[in-house]
């Protein structure tokens, strides 16, 4: 099914998501998605990602945790960072 703004699948969801690099829950941080596929998401944190950086990605949109991988990723301020991550 084909949305409106021409993707497949995509939603548009706003939810806290809590994210483990490399699966260390010591080293957590928190973001909010903006658009939310069966494969993807787009979030806005304040910590600054780089493409190719994997997670274990924690959510209420998602029954289990799962691992997500920055394909992107752009500074839009001092503090605030917007990337596009892969779930597949």
């Amino acid at each position: 099914m084909r949305q409106a703004n021409g993707r497949k699948g995509q939603r548009s969801e706003q939810a806290q998501v809590v994210f483990y690099k490399d699966g260390a829950r010591d080293e957590s941080f928190f973001a909010i998605t903006v658009n939310v596929s069966d494969c993807g998401v787009c979030i806005f944190t304040d910590r600054p990602l780089e493409k190719g950086e994997v997670f274990l990605v924690e959510s209420a949109l998602w029954k289990k945790a799962r691992s997500a991988t920055a394909v992107w990723a752009n500074r839009l301020g001092d503090t605030l960072f917007e990337a596009g991550l892969s779930l597949c």
